[in-house]
């Protein structure tokens, strides 16, 4: 014989379950990174755990939160490159390394390793006047390498 709960004892279930899933997703969300750093060593590990699709996605929270942040040039610069970098070599997606490789160079015109990254998304994009001319324009700004 099949026994069934009281109304009451139904409702206080429902309400312990309520009151778990409340606790487990305050927890859940305690142990995410929230800092630009947080993010960008979880890409990190990523990387060396061999999962390229999972470090760009810690490195898109990284940039959204270091928009959020209004973090410096010098962040957004690195995060960028390293996500073009990402997006180059592992992932294979010359167009989005070239649009990161851009946007990290409008930040630091004047690096020279901004205007070699884009020119080789270029080359990669088989654009070699382009190519060519951002290698022209690295070696100007860095002359002795």
């Amino acid at each position: 014989m099949k026994r069934r709960l009281s109304p009451r004892t139904r409702r206080s279930v429902l309400l312990l379950a309520a009151g778990v899933a409340l606790v487990l997703g305050a927890i859940w969300l305690a142990v995410l990174p929230r800092s630009v750093e947080a993010h960008a060593r979880r890409a990190r590990g990523f990387l060396e755990a061999d999962d390229p699709r999972s470090a760009l996605e810690s490195l898109d929270r990284a940039l959204e939160r270091a928009d959020e942040d209004h973090a410096d040039a010098k962040t957004r610069y690195e995060l960028l490159t390293r996500r073009g970098r990402l997006n180059l070599d592992s992932l294979q997606r010359p167009t989005a390394a070239l649009e990161d490789f851009i946007e990290a160079q409008a930040l630091a015109p004047g690096e020279p390793r901004a205007w070699d990254q884009v020119g080789e998304a270029y080359l990669k994009l088989k654009q070699y006047d382009e190519a060519a001319r951002h290698f022209e324009q690295a070696t100007t700004f860095f002359p002795y390498r």
